[in-house]
């Protein structure tokens, strides 16, 4: 196989989150990073008198954590304040959806359920900024979401879509 000359970054991901799955809040303007665990699946093993390898078989899925870290601010608008009010809700939902390639990106991948469709997740870990008086840089926190899986959809132009100056809008 030829070596790729299609390789990419993710520096002009966009981020999106819902509070009820219709309206999306870009908040890649106050986050710096995505990181969805695997998707594993229970598995299990048994030995038999015969042959020398054990018999494996898998079983259901479990659910994908993903970590999700966000500048700390004070901005009711911002990705911290919209996530502390889903935090304090029963269950905690929040739908997330992500395009690693920003928006001229061919794939964005979102929170779903068993059969595909869009749907919450949970916010599982809500963080509480921290203090440093020897760090002058952004304060950072991370939060983490679990969902049923990771969903993979071709990326249309979001209606949240809000093109900055290092990016440009797809013809």
């Amino acid at each position: 196989m030829p070596q790729s000359t299609s390789a990419m970054n993710t520096v002009e991901s966009v981020v999106e989150i819902s509070i009820d799955g219709t309206t999306w809040s870009n908040i890649s303007g106050s986050t710096n990073k995505v990181e969805p665990g695997p998707q594993t699946a229970d598995s299990g093993m048994a030995a038999t008198f015969e042959g020398r390898y054990k018999i494996v078989r898998s079983g259901k899925y479990n659910p994908v954590d993903l970590s999700v870290t966000i500048l700390y601010t004070e901005t009711s608008s911002e990705a911290y304040a919209i996530l502390h009010g889903q935090f304090l809700l029963v269950n905690s939902p929040l739908w997330l959806r992500y395009t690693p390639g920003g928006y001229n990106g061919d794939f964005r991948y979102y929170t779903g359920d068993s059969n595909g469709n869009k749907a919450a997740g949970r916010i599982v870990e809500f963080p509480f900024v921290s203090a440093d008086a020897g760090d002058g840089g952004p304060s950072m926190v991370v939060f983490k979401l679990q969902t049923t899986r990771l969903v993979r959809e071709a990326a249309l132009p979001s209606p949240s879509a809000s093109v900055s100056p290092s990016a440009s809008a797809s013809a």
